[in-house]
């Protein structure tokens, strides 16, 4: 599947690929390490999209980052990303992931997409797409149980909604959304309001963040403030020396 997904993806820019920025699922038995070996494999190597750690992203943090959330304007000067970082809003966001396989609640707690972790999350393979059946009101009921079930466990009111998967704009989906988070959202006594942004597909929504966190972590590595130090990843290199006043 990578090998392939590889192929089209050269076809489709007209060069070669050598490395990726990767962003996992939150699934039992999937491992970071397993995932490295298997772009290896293929011949690809992975470019960290998490600062500190060096970590693959998860999932919902890659699409908060791919909605524009949590991430500073002036990311090449450390200094000043993180005064903007300081001025940035606790939030508190539920992340649904609806594919033809599975329903995906995530929930994080963060100020940026660069420390965002997964407070909890879950993943139904039963309430997927694909197993809709013949008893639709059956279904979407258990959906918004599942999504309210999920939220309830956090033990605070939400604030910001991410949508994710092929089938995330579905309207049976945004009403169970709706009405599982009716008791759970900050703004209390008005409708939850769906805004995804138009120039953003939820299908691609976690590989665009994956993108812009792994460009980010390139061009401005920890501890490194001026552009020119960035911009050379040699050997020799070695960050500026500090001195105390």
């Amino acid at each position: 599947m990578l090998q392939q997904l590889r192929s089209r993806t050269e076809q489709k820019l007209g060069q070669k690929i050598s490395s990726v920025g990767v962003t996992v699922p939150k699934l039992a038995g999937l491992y970071p390490r397993d995932v490295a070996d298997a772009f290896l494999h293929v011949g690809l190597s992975e470019v960290s999209t998490d600062l500190l750690f060096g970590e693959f992203v998860n999932e919902p943090t890659a699409a908060f980052a791919g909605y524009g959330y949590g991430l500073c304007q002036r990311y090449t000067n450390m200094l000043e990303c993180e005064d903007e970082e300081e001025e940035m809003r606790m939030r508190r966001i539920v992340a649904i992931e609806f594919s033809e396989k599975t329903l995906a609640v995530a929930l994080i707690a963060t100020r940026t997409a660069c420390s965002a972790h997964l407070e909890s999350s879950e993943v139904s393979w039963d309430l997927g797409w694909g197993k809709r059946g013949g008893e639709q009101e059956v279904f979407w009921g258990k959906v918004t149980d599942r999504i309210r079930g999920v939220v309830e466990g956090f033990g605070r009111k939400v604030d910001t909604l991410v949508l994710l998967g092929h089938r995330a704009m579905e309207e049976r989906l945004l009403e169970a959304v709706r009405d599982a988070l009716e008791r759970f959202v900050v703004t209390e006594g008005e409708d939850i309001v769906v805004q995804v942004q138009n120039d953003v597909d939820p299908v691609f929504v976690a590989a665009r963040g994956t993108a812009e966190l792994a460009k980010r972590n390139q061009e401005s590595p920890w501890r490194c403030i001026e552009p020119d130090y960035c911009r050379n990843r040699g050997g020799d290199w070695k960050p500026p020396e500090s001195h105390e006043l």
